[in-house]
């Protein structure tokens, strides 16, 4: 384990106990990570950011949960993903062209990279395989069954792939007969 990953992990236990403040230097070590899967499956720059930011809250408000480093980077990039989808379901994102493109360079203080203007010129279906597989690691088979449903909706199936694990993480339960969103 180096120096950084020793840090991000008393940054974590930390986090576990509550303290906010390791929770928000831990996140600002993975916000550009986050933000960059985001952004590349909603190349939108606002709704990018408030993907992020949701994903930040939902992995706070279950932190407990989490055991160790990896697994809350891999939590981060799931609950990120499937905030993604969700909004890629409710909404239909155009391909963006070379004008549009420009317009997005101008909105960042570093230009965006050849291949991530490339990736985000994509039609969804194409960028979303590109992000998961790129980022995510996710088989072909995986990305496949997301596409072979006939249910209509293109993204629709992708959550099975996570959910079981992250659930908890997306959605509030019932205690009691009453919902309650889970506690750290």
């Amino acid at each position: 384990m180096n120096k950084n990953s020793k840090y991000d992990m008393l940054l974590l236990e930390e986090a576990i106990r509550g303290r906010k403040n390791s929770y928000i230097n831990l996140s600002n070590i993975y916000i550009y990570r986050v933000f960059s899967i985001v952004f590349k499956l909603v190349p939108i720059k606002d709704e990018a950011i408030k993907i992020s930011a949701e994903t930040f809250l939902v992995v706070w408000r279950n932190i407990i949960k989490i055991k160790t480093l990896e697994q809350f980077k891999k939590r981060f990039e799931q609950v990120a993903v499937l905030r993604c989808i969700d909004y890629l379901n409710r909404n239909e994102i155009k391909p963006i062209d070379s004008e549009g493109l420009k317009k997005l360079n101008k909105q960042f203080r570093n230009p965006i990279s050849e291949i991530e203007k490339d990736i985000i010129s994509l039609p969804t279906s194409e960028r979303v395989v590109v992000v998961l597989s790129d980022q995510l690691g996710l088989t072909a088979s995986k990305i496949a069954q997301i596409f072979n449903k006939e249910d209509g909706k293109l993204l629709s199936s992708i959550g099975q792939l996570f959910r079981e694990n992250v659930s908890v993480y997306l959605y509030p339960y019932e205690e009691d007969g009453k919902i309650a969103i889970p506690a750290r």
